[in-house]
């Protein structure tokens, strides 16, 4: 019943959260950027547009999320790295590790309802999106 409430709200809430709907209200050039050319008009894949591979996090217990962002944060060097973790919608406690992931420092953090993806660089500005365009 627990988890039948979670995602019921989850999916509430994404309904409501078009803030960032179609690039509008990205004010970052690096996220307006990711938005339009690989989300919406699908130019190019994520691992281009970034030019550094993804580390994903599909079905792993939350404490390896939590250990693979924390060697994500001390092992990157100067340049950009990427996590991505799946499956969040149907799950309460990986919903809570990406909240904690997303308020450590030198985080851009994306919702994207199902999945979310953080783009650890000291160079941006530390933020988190709620994005609702087409489905990835």
């Amino acid at each position: 019943m627990r988890n039948l409430r979670f995602r019921t709200t989850r999916w509430l809430n994404n309904l409501l959260a078009f803030r960032h709907w179609r690039g509008r209200a990205i004010h970052s050039p690096f996220m307006y950027g990711l938005v339009r050319r690989v989300w919406i008009e699908r130019r190019m894949t994520l691992e281009e547009y970034l030019g550094c591979p993804l580390t994903e996090a599909g079905d792993t217990s939350p404490d390896t999320i939590e250990a693979a962002a924390r060697d994500l944060l001390s092992t990157r060097s100067d340049g950009l790295a990427c996590l991505v973790v799946c499956g969040v919608d149907r799950r309460p406690e990986r919903y809570g590790i990406c909240r904690k992931i997303r308020s450590g420092k030198y985080c851009v953090s994306v919702d994207r309802y199902k999945t979310w993806y953080f783009f650890f660089d000291p160079k941006l500005r530390p933020q988190h999106y709620k994005i609702r365009c087409n489905s990835v």
